[in-house]
């Protein structure tokens, strides 16, 4: 299919909305479906919704940005193209509703789509499958994760994503190659090297929490401050996030390759095998981590109050110190008439011999006692 030129009309994108994955809340007993939605967006610049297709063959591959979906939804798929991905950056209703009325997804899972709230899940809709997905990214230190929709039809996977972003870079950089196995086999092998990638950004994730904890030990160990303790709390959140996203993600792999509904030859069925197996393993990870994250908040306590206890020992030896010449003080600060060392001529140097004398032997005694 030659490439669409850029200067042709967008004639959809006109009515569009100004920000695109707003989530609308309808009001209870709206009517079900995508097309619910559609009314309550107006007037959105066509550069916001980014379509991309892949038309590929084992010996032929294009790529090409979409200008303008009508005439690219219009056109029949070249007959050379075995199998094609479309992928859409950007969620709008009126744009979900126009694909999906092309290529027959349900109206529902088209809402789903949508609602960028859903938890990961597999289901099977007559000859096609839909998956929902969460993929995981650190921006700054801050755990993200946005959801990920995928159909997938006979020689056709449509996928969608809330923003711009490249989780499938490996997997792109592999169609481009004619030896690959993504060229070579059908749209469910496509299906499984997507959710590989996505399940597979968890480790770079829990990678860097586990850097991080690692840091956190030494300083808390040293010298533990409160910004350790919220630090610990935030890490503690991302990985209870962690763990929502990969459980039900665990419960999608395993039915992807125990029910066989991408239909993949047996050699390939290993390969789902091991996306399982990466999800125990992230899970795995992740429970180790929280756990260490919750012996991290013990030692904080504990550093706490050592050092607190540190403190009150050194208050202590100082204020014990103090007692003897406090008592000597008060008795020759007295106001009596009658107290025979105060006529005495070298009573005030006896006095201070008194005090650096006990203050001495204190001092003596609460070192070979390691108290000081």
């Amino acid at each position: 299919m030659p490439k669409i030129p850029k200067s042709a009309r967008q004639t959809l994108f006109k009515d569009l909305p100004e920000l695109i994955g707003r989530q609308l809340r309808l009001q209870p007993g709206s009517a079900p479906g995508i097309e619910a939605h559609i009314p309550a967006y107006s007037g959105i610049s066509p550069d916001d919704v980014q379509i991309e297709v892949y038309d590929y063959h084992q010996e032929r591959y294009e790529h090409y940005q979409v200008e303008d979906i009508e005439q690219f939804l219009t056109a029949p798929r070249p007959e050379w193209a075995r199998n094609r991905w479309i992928n859409v950056i950007g969620l709008h209703p009126l744009v979900l509703s126009r694909i999906g009325r092309q290529f027959g997804l349900p109206s529902l899972a088209l809402e789903d789509v949508h609602n960028v709230t859903q938890r990961p899940k597999l289901e099977r809709f007559e000859e096609q499958n839909f998956l929902v997905l969460r993929s995981v990214s650190l921006s700054d230190g801050q755990l993200t994760t946005e959801q990920i929709s995928l159909f997938q039809q006979p020689g056709l996977v449509i996928t969608f994503q809330e923003r711009s972003g490249d989780p499938w870079g490996g997997v792109r950089e592999r169609l481009k190659k004619p030896d690959s196995r993504l060229r070579q086999r059908r749209s469910g092998y496509l299906i499984y090297a997507l959710v590989d990638a996505i399940v597979d950004l968890g480790f770079p994730a829990l990678e860097y929490y586990a850097d991080r904890l690692e840091d956190l030990e030494l300083k808390i160990s040293e010298d533990p401050q409160r910004q350790h303790m919220e630090a610990l709390h935030q890490i503690k959140r991302d990985l209870v996030t962690m763990r929502r996203v990969l459980w039900p993600t665990r419960e999608v792999a395993d039915h992807l390759y125990r029910d066989g509904l991408l239909e993949l030859r047996e050699d390939a069925l290993m390969f789902l095998r091991d996306v399982y197996d990466h999800c125990l393993q992230l899970m795995d990870l992740t429970e180790s981590l929280r756990e260490t994250t919750g012996s991290l908040m013990e030692l904080y306590l504990s550093m706490l109050s050592h050092k607190m206890n540190e403190v009150m020992r050194v208050l202590t030896v100082i204020a014990t110190i103090f007692i003897p010449i406090t008592f000597l003080a008060g008795v020759y600060g007295m106001n009596f008439d009658v107290i025979p060392e105060l006529h005495w001529r070298w009573a005030y140097p006896a006095f201070w011999a008194a005090v650096v004398s006990i203050v001495a032997l204190l001092v003596w005694w609460f070192r070979r006692n390691n108290w000081f």
